[in-house]
């Protein structure tokens, strides 16, 4: 996150060094408020419209091996560092984004005393409408008409996926990056079972379907199916 504010903001990067003070400490306490709260405020001449937005993406997933004490102590120190940055007036201003399953730790270091809860549904929960399906959905769109298939194709592909992303992106990119190549062909073959639903079941049925795929996923997108590490250069 510092490396980041130093790049969009160069008149932080002073701030930083001296943050650092040739030396890099394991207080997460002391990182924060070297290296985060204490260059942010000096951003008094930045326009409110164009302070930087913090996004902690999947913060259930931060903290290592929490079942360990080490590991829970990092936890437990990212959030209070965290609840800290929410209840500091001189850190208001900033938007702070934080996304996360609804773990009871993470719903009681952030009440609705001093934060704003917004649920996003995924898997049966989405319903035709919702948020995330529309962001799928023109997610799917804009991708699909860049690899260049045909409006009508495109319109039944769009309705076809959407429901059964069920709100969840990476469904959807896995998906996206399958249909790169011959999307027609491809869109049929995940037709064949009219079912499917979730990332592992699309991985089985293409698996199921081919069985001699080596599967090469664009832009390191490898890591989204795990330890599914197939592919194929052409794969129909």
């Amino acid at each position: 996150m510092a490396c980041d504010l130093a790049s969009w903001y160069p008149s932080l990067r002073q701030h930083l060094a001296k943050g650092i003070g040739g030396h890099i400490s394991s207080d997460i306490d002391r990182l924060f408020k070297s290296l985060i709260e204490t260059p942010l405020i000096t951003l008094d001449d930045v326009l409110r419209e164009e302070l930087p937005v913090i996004v902690i993406d999947a913060l259930d997933e931060c903290g290592g091996f929490r079942y360990d004490s080490s590991g829970w102590d990092d936890y437990e120190g990212l959030l209070r560092t965290l609840k800290r940055w929410v209840q500091a007036d001189h850190l208001r201003k900033f938007k702070f984004i934080i996304t996360s399953r609804p773990e009871n730790r993470i719903a009681q270091i952030f009440p609705d005393s001093i934060s704003t809860h917004v649920n996003i549904p995924s898997g049966r929960d989405v319903k035709r409408g919702d948020s995330a399906s529309d962001d799928i959905r023109v997610f799917l769109r804009s991708r699909l008409d860049e690899i260049g298939m045909e409006e009508a194709w495109v319109v039944q592909a769009v309705d076809y996926l959407v429901p059964r992303a069920a709100g969840i992106f990476i469904w959807a990119t896995t998906v996206a990056d399958f249909l790169r190549l011959n999307p027609k062909v491809r869109f049929s073959v995940l037709q064949l079972k009219d079912d499917t639903e979730g990332l592992e079941s699309f991985v089985f049925l293409i698996l199921h379907r081919h069985h001699n795929i080596i599967w090469t996923w664009p832009h390191g997108g490898r890591d989204q199916v795990g330890h599914f590490c197939y592919g194929c250069n052409d794969i129909c």
